[in-house]
């Protein structure tokens, strides 16, 4: 029998971030975005993936967590961490708070919120809202990707996985029920991005912004200037949103955590503000907190909605 001759094998993390890769490569060469600077032969240096959690939930802020990632600061011995990342719905509860522990002992999160200390639980559960709120614009330049068209792209894009990328710093902002209640959960959701984005070491300067959904977020100044790409399912097809998600979920979830003990009857230790039976039974008979968002609940209070 003849001897099987073996390929040579590739690097373990050569194909890590062959999405967001493909992503950025396709961006330069069809000229999609104007701020890419030419002198780096096409290839952005920085980037910047978010992700929300609890936009749907009755209780609670609206959560949002920005990752920053630089090139060639790929670091090996998180390379197995890279390679666990995905959609946060996806991981069990331990295997999620497993990968955010790495991500406090590398001290890359800003400000290290992995838990509301008290007096930013009551912040959050009052807080000052603005008449107009933030300003925020529309991206000067988008481009979308559905599931099938990220799939494509990857395929078929050249060189597209032999350059890596390293977490640098990741942030979190959030929005609070009153300011949902307010503005509307969209421009919310805007919000929440834009003061993660704000909390982001100065010392770096994004050039694109990867998002997962396929919605332009509105963002306040100068994240507004970021050329957005939106990835249906990015939580799923970019590691980059995927540490998003997951960075997003544990703080909020251990925000809900931290809020039962303030409002015991809900359970929201448990459906972490969503509307499960148990907790529209306990609006019912309790009515709602300050951490309900009264837009949301028309349907289960319309005593609320004369």
């Amino acid at each position: 029998m003849a001897e099987r001759k073996s390929s040579p094998r590739k690097k373990k993390n050569a194909s890590i971030f062959s999405p967001e890769n493909a992503l950025l490569r396709l961006s330069a060469r069809e000229t999609l975005f104007n701020s890419i600077d030419e002198t780096r032969n096409h290839e952005p240096l920085t980037f910047v993936s978010i992700d929300e959690v609890g936009r749907g939930c009755l209780a609670g802020p609206v959560v949002v967590c920005a990752t920053l990632w630089s090139a060639h600061d790929l670091k090996p011995e998180l390379t197995s961490w890279y390679t666990a990342l995905r959609d946060s719905k996806k991981l069990t509860p331990a295997r999620r708070e497993a990968l955010f522990n790495v991500v406090l002992e590398q001290k890359l999160l800003e400000k290290l919120w992995q838990e509301p200390p008290s007096h930013l639980a009551k912040k959050l559960l009052s807080p000052a809202i603005s008449a107009k709120g933030e300003p925020l614009k529309m991206p000067n330049s988008i481009s979308k990707f559905s599931s099938e068209e990220m799939a494509e792209t990857v395929k078929h894009s050249p060189s597209a996985g032999n350059a890596n990328f390293g977490l640098t710093a990741a942030s979190i902002g959030s929005a609070s029920a009153q300011e949902i209640d307010r503005h509307g959960i969209i421009t919310a959701l805007g919000l929440a991005a834009s003061r993660a984005l704000t909390d982001l070491p100065t010392a770096f300067s994004p050039e694109i912004l990867f998002f997962d959904g396929n919605r332009p977020l509105k963002l306040s100044e100068p994240w507004c200037d970021l050329p957005q790409i939106l990835v249906t399912k990015g939580d799923d097809h970019l590691k980059s949103i995927s540490a998003s998600s997951v960075i997003a979920k544990v703080v909020r979830d251990r925000w809900m955590e931290k809020y039962s003990e303030y409002f015991p009857h809900f359970g929201l230790q448990e459906n972490r503000g969503y509307g499960t039976a148990n907790h529209r039974m306990a609006l019912a008979k309790h009515g709602p907190t300050p951490l309900h968002r009264i837009s949301f609940l028309k349907n289960l209070c319309p005593e609320l909605h004369p």
